[in-house]
């Protein structure tokens, strides 16, 4: 059921964006993350709308760690109330995460499964494709190189995954700064902590495993966060408007 659902369709997406940009696997590569970006962002606009609106209610929240700063537990319990009151869910900020890593996965095990180079995995490729115009001829390979990479392997420069974890810290930076530019380190309670604390391992964690992931999948996680971020200034400027009226 999962190859059905999701390996099949993104192996098959894959390919066609690598016939239109003349069998260039990392133009294809770019080519469906910003596809599946666009096809995120309905769920990303609200995460990004409610970050916003945690920036306009950062007075309350100042004024709760006035009252409570000496009290963790009750701080956090009265910020959650006033972050619900306000319709603010951060469990939402997950979502797309969580939607990102099952495409994520699936492109691993494209790479993994039919993206060799060897005569038996392109046949293996050819019966998963949807129509012939998408099948590889016979006797050929898919063309792997892109730039200095091998996209099958990992970066042996490894400029990628720091890349990567370079623009993971900066989206973490930007977003917690647009739901609390005035917060000061060490202040923000219990969603602060956990935010700081995710604002720095998170892009840890992004460039050790990018060390050890083929660059293909590294060069769509790159995309992505740069398209992340380039979202949340768009939501930015849209909505400075609202918070000066």
């Amino acid at each position: 059921m999962w190859n059905t659902i999701f390996v099949q369709p993104f192996l098959n997406l894959l390919l066609a964006f690598y016939k239109v940009f003349f069998s260039n696997l990392g133009l294809a590569i770019l080519g469906v993350t910003v596809l599946i970006r666009l096809l995120l962002f309905p769920l990303t606009l609200p995460m990004l709308k409610m970050a916003r609106k945690q920036r306009m209610i950062q007075p309350e929240l100042d004024k709760l760690k006035e009252k409570y700063g000496e009290d963790k537990e009750k701080l956090a319990k009265e910020q959650m109330r006033l972050l619900r009151e306000n319709g603010i869910n951060p469990a939402l900020g997950c979502l797309p995460n969580l939607v990102q890593f099952v495409f994520l996965i699936a492109l691993y095990q494209v790479f993994i499964k039919v993206l060799g180079t060897n005569g038996q995995d392109m046949d293996v490729l050819n019966q998963l494709a949807y129509w012939d115009s998408l099948r590889i001829p016979a006797g050929g390979g898919i063309n792997i190189r892109f730039l200095h990479l091998d996209l099958t392997q990992s970066d042996p420069y490894y400029i990628l995954p720091v890349l990567a974890g370079a623009l993971q810290w900066g989206a973490a930076r930007l977003g917690r700064a647009q739901r609390a530019p005035v917060e000061k380190e060490g202040e923000g309670g219990i969603m602060g902590d956990i935010q700081g604390q995710m604002g720095v391992l998170f892009p840890l964690m992004t460039v050790f495993v990018g060390f050890r992931l083929q660059s293909g999948l590294v060069l769509y996680w790159v995309a992505s966060v740069l398209l992340s971020l380039l979202q949340q200034w768009w939501v930015a400027r849209e909505y400075a408007g609202e918070e000066a009226a």
